[in-house]
Formats: structure tokens, sequence, C-alpha cells
């Protein structure tokens, strides 16, 4: 949530990356037995975050990176979390 309040105040929206990273990278989501609580759903949701924030970032490559990372990564069961 608060990421996604970041995306609706254009000053902050170039750091959406560095607080989706500082989830990425936590120790919650490294433990793969705490990782598989959460939906393949909210994970795609929160590399979608990390990719929109590389995209604010102007890092465009890597934004693209996080996407091919999503589609192979992550089974996604229907299409709105696939878009």
């Amino acid at each position: 949530r608060f990421t996604r309040s970041m995306e609706e105040i254009s000053g902050q929206r170039q750091f959406m990356d560095e607080i989706t990273t500082l989830l990425i990278n936590s120790p919650i989501l490294q433990d793969e037995s705490v990782k598989t609580t959460f939906s393949d759903y909210d994970l795609a949701h929160l590399f979608d975050l990390y990719q929109s924030g590389l995209t604010w970032s102007g890092r465009n490559g890597d934004a693209v990176k996080i996407c091919q990372y999503v589609i192979a990564t992550i089974t996604l069961n229907n299409m709105q979390a696939a878009n």
C-alpha cells in the first residue's frame, strides 16, 4: 500500500524501486518457507511495483528484465495478474 501510494505523488515515483528492493531483499522474502505463503498474484504485484519504480527512475532495461523474470518464474492463473 505504501509503495502504491508513492505512485500517486509525482515527486516520489522514482523512489518506488528503492522501497520494493528493500522488500524483495528482506529476510521475509528470502526465506523460501515464508515466501511460499504469498500467492503468485501477490508476488507478481510486488514485482510489478518494482518494475514501475525502475521505469520511473529511467531504468527501462532493468524494468524489462523484471517483467521477463515474472513471466518466467511466477505461475499466473488469471489475466489480471498476468497483465
